[in-house]
Parts: C-alpha cells; sequence; structure tokens
C-alpha cells in the first residue's frame, strides 16, 4: 500500500487508528474511526561525542541506530470509542513477570510512510481530560527489532604514507602568508615548525 497524503486522503485513513497486539499465541485488534490521532518522535542514530578539553570540535562514533520511539495519543469521544480503549487497556498494560511482552502493531499513515510499524509498549497512560465527552488516549512505544544487527564498524586506514603530509619549510611559510593575508581574523598555521 502507497503513502497516502493528508490532503488526499478521502477514505479518512489519518482520522483512523488501528492497533494489533501479539502476545503469549493471542492476537488482539482494535479500531477507532473518526478520532484525531497525534505521533510525535524522532529517527535518529545513537552518536558518542568525545569532546577534547580544549579544542573546538569533536571526535564523533557512530553506535548505531536508536530504535525510534513514538508517542502516539488520539481521541476517545464516541461510546465506541471508550468501549474499544477499554479491552486494548486490559489486553496491552504491563505487567509484572517474566512473560515475553506483547508486540504492537500500529497502522497509521504517518508511521506506515516512515515504515515504522512493530512496537513495544513502555507506557500506557491513563486517558487524560480534555473537554466535555473528550478525552485523551496516549502510548508510548520504542520500535521493536527481531533480530538486531550489528554495526560494522569502518575500515582502518592503511599504515602507509600520509598522502597529505603536514607543510614544511617554504610551503609552511606560504601557507602562513596566506593566512594572514586573509580578511578577519588570522587562523593558526595548521602544523608548527621547529626554526632552524
Amino acid at each position: 500500500m502507497g503513502f497516502i497524503s493528508p490532503f488526499e486522503d478521502a477514505g479518512g485513513a489519518w482520522d483512523a487508528l488501528t492497533i494489533v497486539v501479539s502476545a503469549s499465541g493471542r492476537t488482539e485488534k482494535w479500531t477507532w474511526l473518526e478520532t484525531n490521532v497525534d505521533v510525535e518522535g524522532q529517527i535518529t542514530n545513537d552518536w558518542d561525542i568525545q569532546k577534547s578539553q580544549g579544542a573546538d570540535g569533536a571526535r564523533t562514533k557512530d553506535n548505531g541506530y536508536q530504535p525510534t520511539k513514538i508517542s502516539l495519543s488520539w481521541l476517545l469521544w464516541k461510546p465506541e470509542h471508550w468501549t474499544a480503549h477499554e479491552s486494548f487497556m486490559q489486553s496491552a498494560k504491563p505487567r509484572p513477570g517474566k512473560d515475553p511482552k506483547p508486540i504492537i502493531m500500529v497502522v497509521h499513515p504517518q508511521l506506515q510512510a516512515l515504515s515504522l510499524v512493530m512496537f513495544r509498549l513502555a507506557t500506557l497512560h491513563v486517558p487524560v481530560f480534555k473537554a466535555v465527552d473528550q478525552w485523551e488516549a496516549k502510548l508510548e512505544l520504542i520500535e521493536y527489532f527481531a533480530d538486531p544487527k550489528p554495526v560494522v564498524a569502518p575500515e582502518a586506514p592503511s599504515a602507509g604514507p600520509d598522502p597529505n603530509p603536514p607543510p614544511r619549510g617554504s610551503q609552511y611559510i606560504k601557507q602562513s602568508l596566506e593566512v594572514i593575508s586573509r580578511p578577519g581574523r588570522p587562523e593558526k598555521p595548521s602544523t608548527k615548525v621547529k626554526p632552524t
């Protein structure tokens, strides 16, 4: 199924939410129609930033893709919304113990556009009163991976000669003069040379 833009949503897919919960060999499905769905989250890589004291900039190391954390909320304003939500909460709510936690599939165009479908439940919020006959249901979800893939480290540079050796002698002087002649604050040359 292709992505449905909110501007060409004739079938109301942006105003509907389907959640499927799979746990302990059981699968249950709930759908809320004619509701306002709000999705928030960020898709990120996990970066280790190694800053050196007294130096500008920092080295960065990619620790791999960070499972996406999603905040999903929708409006309960019809009797059938409440009926579905009560049943959903009983099935999906976190429980103590070591039993495998349910896998939650969320069907909404905003998530499908990013190929985000399978999640684990981090937090099930208690419905919050918004207005007369309107309550907000909310979940915090973490992207689910059946088999996490290891991050492949980049190849180390060869131990051969440096293709860009630091400037020496007349090259250093020329580079220094170019820096000094630039308008604005002069920069320090990149390499120190001992006077001869």
